[in-house]
């Protein structure tokens, strides 16, 4: 597709631009090499092409396992970090307000 500098200067009153003539023109040349890369990207056959998984080595993900809890206290032994009877968690703010 090519685009005519009526082109540009409709998208540009769309996006609230104001171009000088030099600007239409300079814009007008970069889409139309957008637009070819975008062809060409549109000429590649993505089907055939498997997707990566991962860049770099394979890793060896653990296996997810369910586990049923009943009662609070299995719960809690569970937890990396305990207090008391509860769930020990980071904190959520840094810095305790001063009153």
């Amino acid at each position: 597709m090519e685009f005519t500098p009526e082109d540009v200067k409709k998208l540009a009153d769309l996006a609230r631009l104001e171009l000088s003539e030099d600007e239409v023109i300079k814009f007008q040349k970069e889409l139309k090499a957008i637009l070819g890369y975008v062809s060409k990207l549109q000429e590649l056959r993505a089907e055939t092409q498997q997707p990566e998984m991962a860049v770099g080595p394979s890793l060896e993900l653990r296996a997810d396992t369910v586990e049923q809890f009943t009662e609070q206290a299995q719960l809690v032994a569970a937890a990396p970090k305990q207090v008391s009877h509860m769930v020990e968690v980071p904190g959520v703010f840094s810095a305790q307000r001063d009153e």
